[in-house]
């Protein structure tokens, strides 16, 4: 895991990536530690999500929303949300399912995505969770207002 580390900086947030997809949460996965965020992950997993969580309460979540077929994205943001006041992304292809579970998210990214826009994605998120301004958007990042 790598993490900035320069005088005065802000450390990069931790990240929890959830996806089933092996292969798009490796890729996630390397192109966030590239970009110095320190990443927890991935997991395609509920119950490893929340043993993760558990042990560094990460700052921002990456969730798909459909796992292993089923619909427990949502549950699982819901509860990194309440019990680890984790800032939730969802990267997802049920769009209409992560807007009406816009109570405990952020927003989120559409599937397909390009991960190289993925670390913006990130930075926006923990612009957010610091109260900072958000300024220029990744256009795949919808926010929920």
């Amino acid at each position: 895991m790598s993490a900035r580390s320069s005088v005065g900086a802000i450390p990069a947030p931790s990240v929890l990536i959830v996806e089933d997809e092996i292969l798009i949460g490796l890729g996630l996965a390397m192109a966030l530690n590239v970009a110095g965020h320190r990443v927890h992950g991935p997991t395609g997993s509920v119950r490893r999500a929340l043993s993760i969580a558990a042990e560094v309460s990460p700052e921002i979540g990456l969730i798909d929303i459909n796992l292993r077929g089923h619909a427990e994205g949502v549950a699982l943001a819901r509860l990194l949300h309440r019990h680890h006041a984790t800032t939730i992304v969802f990267l997802t292809a049920q769009v209409e399912e992560a807007r009406l579970a816009r109570d405990c998210a952020f927003g989120m990214v559409a599937k397909p995505y390009d991960l190289i826009l993925l670390p913006r994605v990130v930075e926006a998120a923990a612009r957010h969770r610091r109260g900072e301004p958000l300024g220029p958007l990744p256009c795949s990042l919808e926010v929920f207002r």
